[in-house]
């Protein structure tokens, strides 16, 4: 049996999925010594939003576009790559590559802004009666998101014109509809995996390598995905506009060369039936690590200073200290009043704050190694009386009791009468 013979066995016993997903394999082993330098890039944006935790809105969504450009540039950079490779010895060039970048650029930025600047607005204004609107904007970007997903390939692999990539990467969507789904599949499934094995050992985020480690992982989806994006994207582009472009006149041949060289186990780890058993495993990694986060006490320490009852309202006031962690992964808003078997007796948190007098829900504090001195106020239906008479009190963190308030303190105001503190 000839070669010919053998590639086309080998192309006829694989599904379209199988056969992308090896070209994509193949390209990754081409590119090697180069993925290690693409993953630090793309990993930059969520690596200094783990260490600048306290941005500013502006600041914030300067730190997204720049997401989205380092996005644009290294998918930009591999596919230019892979053309040379591709291209004919003496055949047509590639035109302007500026031209091309702007252009990859430009679609790049619409069609994620699409699926972005709701979610955007719903993050900013979450009571905002623009919630609606956005939701329905959102589903609209990921519908044509998904219809023009290939658009990375006629602008910068084959340098058409926007109108001539809208049209194109159309067409393409239209031969293969799942082709899209598939290729994002297997990049968001090894992602999730990867965040939530890099949230093990500290679920509760307190660590700062790790939380930095969980964030540059989010870089594996886009590199992954714009090689899975060549791999399903190479053979549903128009032969005319292969030929147009000056590649191998050969395109046939090249792929069946490439699904060869990509078999192995990474290729069927990023195929869409896989995708959906490593997503499951995330998943119940994900769920063990909430279930520790909830279950284990915080690294601050907690001491309680005083509490007193003023009417319906528990006044506690804390200390917390960190000088590991600077709490890091502290929510303090994550307080309530039980016995120390859980039976509840207060779940309702006013306000926590550190200033005595604000009234105000401080979900997050500043990193810091010193002390703090919070202020807490829980709604209860018990009377003074009876909770003067409770030798059973503790403070609960999520679900885990953290100190028992035990006799002695002075009143807070004229109003408020003494309980219990450690």
């Amino acid at each position: 049996m000839n070669d010919r013979s053998v590639r086309s066995t080998t192309k006829s016993a694989q599904s379209p999925s199988e056969g992308a997903c090896r070209v994509t394999v193949a390209l990754l082993h081409q590119d090697r010594a180069i993925l290690p330098l693409l993953f630090a890039v793309l990993a930059i944006p969520a690596v200094l939003e783990a260490f600048l935790p306290k941005l500013s809105e502006g600041a914030y969504l300067a730190l997204i576009a720049l997401d989205r450009l380092l996005q644009v540039v290294v998918m930009f950079a591999v596919i230019r790559r892979v053309r040379r490779r591709l291209e004919q010895p003496h055949g047509k060039r590639a035109g302007s590559l500026l031209k091309a970048f702007l252009r990859t650029c430009l679609f790049g930025f619409a069609l994620w802004g699409m699926c972005t600047l709701p979610l955007i607005i719903a993050m900013l204004s979450p009571q905002s009666s623009l919630m609606v609107p956005a939701i329905f904007l959102l589903v609209i970007g990921i519908v044509w998101s998904l219809r023009y997903y290939f658009y990375s390939l006629p602008s910068a692999l084959l340098g058409a014109s926007l109108k001539g990539s809208a049209a194109q990467a159309y067409c393409m969507s239209k031969k293969a509809p799942r082709a899209a789904l598939g290729s994002i599949a297997g990049p968001l499934a090894i992602m999730l995996l990867l965040v939530a094995l890099c949230s093990v050992p500290y679920p509760d985020g307190r660590s700062l390598l790790w939380s930095a480690l969980s964030s540059g992982c989010e870089g594996a989806f886009w590199l992954l995905a714009t090689y899975t994006t060549l791999g399903f994207g190479l053979g549903l582009v128009d032969e005319h506009d292969w030929r147009e472009a000056g590649l191998d006149p050969y395109r046939t041949e090249r792929l069946d060369t490439l699904r060869v060289q990509g078999g192995g186990f990474l290729s069927k780890m990023i195929m869409p039936r896989a995708a959906l058993q490593i997503f499951f495993v995330s998943v119940l990694v994900f769920l063990a690590n909430l279930a520790r986060d909830f279950q284990e006490p915080p690294a601050a320490r907690v001491a309680v200073k005083s509490v007193a009852v003023d009417g319906e309202v528990l006044k506690v006031t804390l200390e917390v200290s960190d000088p590991e962690f600077r709490l890091r992964g502290f929510v303090p808003v994550a307080f309530s009043v039980a016995t120390q078997t859980g039976s509840p007796i207060s779940k309702e948190l006013l306000s926590v704050s550190r200033d005595p007098s604000a009234q105000k829900m401080e979900a997050a504090l500043p990193l810091n190694a010193e002390p703090v001195i919070l202020y807490l106020q829980f709604r209860t239906a018990k009377t003074p009386e009876v909770l003067q008479g409770l030798d059973n009190m503790w403070l609960w963190y999520k679900f885990a009791p953290v100190a028992a308030i035990l006799p002695t303190a002075p009143p807070e105001s004229p109003h408020a009468q003494a309980m219990p503190t450690a």
